[in-house]
């Protein structure tokens, strides 16, 4: 893994594991510890910041420290380096869930909402998913021969959702949630699409192209917001020093 990480100390028996997070509101404490559950070979991963009051891992508090994506990568470094050393255990996966999310600063930190907007997203996440297989999710998780790993819609929504703020790899994203990434690709997959829907059911979903000048004249009329998503492209610097004014880039330093 080459992904930039933090060092880490660890107890001798491998079980307890801490690193510094560095960012934006200092330096703070983190703990990984993995517990015995039972044979064969099966442990809980259990993370989150140090209490120095309670002298003990905390799993309630979001520290927010802007280096999300570092601490997920360590977490996973460390998964991955005990895995080489016992070779058999099974990761049953972090404790993240919606039963968690305490406080409006979780709600927005894991899905960029609070949770009064995330149960009227629910309520057309649900009916955009059974409009999409007409069926609801409970009977085509019971027509499945495999294990389901999300269970419900809430589930489902809070994993897309929590996907797009966590911004990781597949690979990442299911070790962190508790499967496979070839699994977080797919549930991911079909949450967008159903997600999508429900956005649009409900009026949020911008338009991204019109049919002639007059349907974009027609509709800023009544709008008067417009979100470009454009790419930069470099051209060839103008002799003329008004012409360069004009296509200077002071943010880049490049002409574009």
């Amino acid at each position: 893994m080459n992904l930039d990480r933090y060092q880490v100390t660890f107890s001798p028996d491998l079980t307890e594991y801490e690193f510094i997070s560095e960012g934006r509101k200092g330096r703070i404490q983190k703990v990984v510890e993995f517990k015995f559950v039972g044979e064969p070979m099966i442990y809980n991963l259990a993370f989150g910041d140090f209490d120095p009051v309670a002298k003990a891992l905390s799993y309630s508090n979001v520290s927010d420290n802007g280096d999300g994506r570092k601490v997920l990568t360590t977490v996973a470094a460390i998964t991955i380096e005990l895995l080489r050393w016992t070779k058999q255990i099974l990761i049953l996966g972090m404790n993240i869930s919606l039963s968690q999310l305490k406080t409006e600063r979780q709600w927005r930190s894991a899905t960029g909402m609070d949770k009064p907007r995330f149960e009227i997203l629910l309520s057309a996440f649900r009916v955009a998913y059974e409009r999409h297989f007409e069926r609801t999710l409970a009977e085509r998780q019971s027509e499945s021969p495999q294990e389901c790993t999300l269970n419900g819609y809430e589930e489902l929504l809070f994993f897309t959702l929590f996907s797009f703020k966590a911004d990781l790899t597949y690979d990442l994203l299911g070790l962190v949630c508790g499967f496979d990434g070839s699994n977080a690709k797919r549930n991911e997959d079909t949450g967008i699409t159903i997600l999508k829907s429900a956005l649009s059911d409900l009026g949020h979903t911008p338009i991204r192209e019109f049919k002639s000048v007059e349907d974009f004249k027609l509709y800023f009329n009544k709008n008067i917001k417009l979100i470009i998503d454009g790419t930069e492209q470099r051209r060839q610097r103008p002799a003329d020093f008004q012409s360069q004014k004009e296509v200077y880039s002071g943010k880049k330093k490049l002409t574009r």
